[in-house]
């Protein structure tokens, strides 16, 4: 999609090649956060309790990405990965090198506790709630908890959640009473 725009609004000419190379940046950007992950991923294969905590990086990076451009938005949520955000960015790449490194004893346990806050403050699915026990189904009341996170109010919140048909005006009418 930044492609078809990037074509539709220039002209061929040097804003065009500008934004090309623009456009080439941060794809290169985010294939490198990505590989970073996927790599941290198959370093981790056989310690299952850290792989499913790395692939919350993902998870969390997703599902805010997602809720932010379903607000309108996009800006909260910069670059695939959150890669281009200021403090998700470099906190993932960071656990994506520590995790590759497989770390063990005590490296392993604070870089459980570096995920952990590096996904807290974009956590709109309860990724963190242990009780859960690595079930994330997608819950209305996690994304209304989280409209801070968002920059949004819950009535914002309750509004996409009905534009997006994941409950309806008669249901968000009853959360709001109860």
């Amino acid at each position: 999609m930044r492609l078809v725009d990037l074509l539709e609004r220039t002209s061929s000419g040097r804003d065009r090649d500008a934004a090309l190379l623009a456009y080439e940046r941060v794809t290169l950007a985010e294939l490198d956060a990505t590989e970073r992950l996927v790599a941290a991923l198959y370093a981790t294969m056989d310690d299952p309790p850290l792989f499913k905590r790395l692939s919350l990086l993902y998870f969390a990076a997703a599902s805010f990405s997602e809720a932010a451009r379903r607000l309108g938005r996009p800006g909260l949520a910069p670059g695939f990965l959150l890669c281009a955000h200021p403090t998700f960015g470099p906190e993932l790449a960071a656990c994506a090198s520590a995790a590759a490194s497989v770390p063990q004893g005590s490296a392993r346990r604070a870089l459980e506790a570096r995920i952990d806050r590096a996904i807290e403050p974009f956590d709109t699915a309860g990724l963190l709630d242990r009780g859960r026990r690595d079930w994330y189904p997608v819950v209305a009341a996690d994304l209304l908890a989280s409209a801070g996170k968002l920059g949004a109010t819950p009535g914002e919140i309750h509004r996409m959640l009905e534009r997006t048909g994941m409950v309806t005006a008669a249901a968000t009418n009853q959360e709001e009473r109860v």
